[in-house]
């Protein structure tokens, strides 16, 4: 996890994603979601904003867990700016 924010935070969003990739199989979920985050940001950070939906829908969905606010907002925002119809998070 600290691996792959340390390249996030350093601009090396493709070392980071590979970091990320490692962590996301992780069994405690707390460590999964907050790598889940910076995984979807850094897709958006190389402008894959497909695979950063997908990653942000999947982070809102887990209510209680790190970033399910930011991420359902991120999710909305984003499909917004894609031209996508969204319904999470509108409940």
């Amino acid at each position: 996890m600290y691996r792959g924010m340390t390249e996030y935070f350093a601009g090396n969003h493709e070392d980071a994603l590979k970091s990320f990739a490692k962590v996301v199989s992780e069994d405690d979920p707390n460590v999964r979601h907050q790598a889940s985050w910076y995984e979807a940001n850094a897709y958006l950070a190389l402008n894959r904003p497909m695979d950063a939906l997908i990653a942000f829908e999947r982070l809102s969905s887990a209510k209680g867990l790190p970033f399910d606010v930011q991420a359902a907002a991120a999710y909305r925002d984003l499909c917004e700016a894609l031209g996508i119809n969204s319904s999470v998070g509108t409940s």
